[in-house]
């Protein structure tokens, strides 16, 4: 697996670091899915769908770090009273050859650290750590066709518009279209 760089930036005078998640994190990420699924949202799936008992959650961790093309990254708030799991963050691809080069990514942040900028801080990571694997070509996702915030924010990144799935969510009894998008982190190669 391609090794992702730990990275801090400075937001409202706490220190926030992005790095590749350890089992050991299983249970601050546990508490973070508590927060975050308790505030307005646009995850994509639902609070019990995220393993409920810390060893759900190590074997999450570790079938992501396992695949040729996996990682789960925490955002950790170092707070006065402790550090603190404030976002989670996922990036997995398919081992198929013939899909290799494209992969997914999810990220959910505690709305009490949402519009700090920690948003770009997380993707630039990613985006850095897609750029440096070798398989690695393209970074697509897919969120709430509402999520505007999130929508302007891939836009600002260089992510272009690549489709919209009609109806693809169900949230509160009411459909919701999902708007796809994708960067390249590399130029195509010949084919």
């Amino acid at each position: 697996m391609q090794p992702f760089a730990e990275r801090s930036v400075e937001v409202n005078s706490t220190r926030v670091t992005v790095r590749e998640a350890t089992e050991a994190d299983a249970e601050a990420m546990i508490a973070h899915r508590d927060i975050a699924w308790s505030e307005p949202h646009y995850f994509l799936w639902e609070s019990d769908e995220f393993p409920e008992e810390p060893a759900g959650t190590r074997a999450w961790i570790s079938g992501l770090r396992s695949l040729r093309i996996g990682l789960c990254l925490v955002l950790v708030a170092h707070e006065p009273t402790g550090d603190r799991v404030v976002g989670i963050s996922d990036f997995r691809g398919v081992d198929r050859r013939r899909m290799r080069h494209r992969v997914e990514f999810g990220i959910g942040i505690q709305s009490a650290y949402r519009g700090l900028g920690l948003g770009t801080f997380v993707l630039e990571a990613m985006l850095s750590w897609a750029a440096s694997h070798p398989d690695i070509e393209v970074v697509s996702l897919g969120c709430f066709d509402e999520n505007v915030r999130a929508i302007e924010l891939y836009e600002r990144l260089g992510f272009e518009h690549e489709g919209r799935r009609t109806d693809a969510f169900v949230r509160d009894g009411r459909y919701h279209d999902e708007v796809l998008m994708f960067r390249r982190v590399k130029p195509k190669r010949g084919g």
